[in-house]
């Protein structure tokens, strides 16, 4: 067993698509302190540090490109920043009135979507919302919206046909991204906090805060 060590407390961690880095968000000071976080990497073959990322507050949201070249992580500054995987370089700041939730980059590496809220409320989120980007450029494409509360994960399917969400009152949703209108909507008791999606695209696992994990049957086709 290797044991890595941070100077914080790690809150997220992914490793790259080739499999050849290991990214660790976390905290840069002892836990219960989040003032200032960072992003670590490690190379898998040696686990030595390649790169540090400073970000501030928490890093609730983190993700790597299906390329590996790039890396995009951030969360209570309300901020996500996207990283060059090859030197460090910061190359954009995606900059929202809330704080983001979670973040995922479409399989062709094109867009990145942003869960957030529309409120600059730090406690309430009467709109939540998903916020689309383009990854090359940085810039805004569209906002999602008509969520009753915060949005607190997003997922594409394998395919990059369909973009799920999941908001804190339970609704899960589908959108298809020829167009970003949704395609299925339900609100199963108990809340929602969290999704996935097989790599065949057939079953969704959304987890509720009544304990239990509902798996769905995924019949949408473009």
């Amino acid at each position: 067993m290797k044991i890595l060590n941070l100077p914080g407390q790690p809150v997220s961690v992914s490793f790259s698509p080739d499999g050849q880095s290991l990214a660790v968000g976390g905290t840069d000071e002892p836990q219960g302190q989040i003032l200032n976080a960072s992003i670590w990497t490690y190379s898998v073959d040696s686990w030595n540090l390649q790169l540090k990322l400073a970000e501030y507050w928490n890093i609730t949201a983190m993700a790597y490109s299906p390329d590996s070249t790039r890396i995009i992580g951030g969360g209570t500054s309300r901020n996500v920043q996207v990283w060059r995987t090859s030197d460090g370089a910061s190359l954009f700041t995606l900059s929202h009135p809330h704080q983001v939730l979670d973040a995922t980059i479409s399989p062709d590496g094109s867009t990145v979507a942003t869960a957030t809220c529309y409120t600059t409320d730090d406690y309430e989120c009467p709109e939540g919302g998903v916020w689309l980007w383009d990854l090359s450029t940085g810039k805004l494409i569209q906002k999602l919206r008509g969520f009753p509360n915060f949005v607190e994960s997003v997922a594409y399917s394998a395919d990059g046909s369909a973009l799920f969400t999941a908001s804190r009152d339970g609704t899960i949703r589908a959108y298809a991204t020829s167009n970003y209108q949704p395609v299925f909507e339900a609100t199963p008791p108990g809340g929602d906090g969290t999704l996935a999606l097989s790599p065949d695209g057939s079953l969704l696992a959304t987890g509720n805060y009544n304990g239990q994990v509902l798996l769905w049957q995924i019949q949408y086709r473009p």
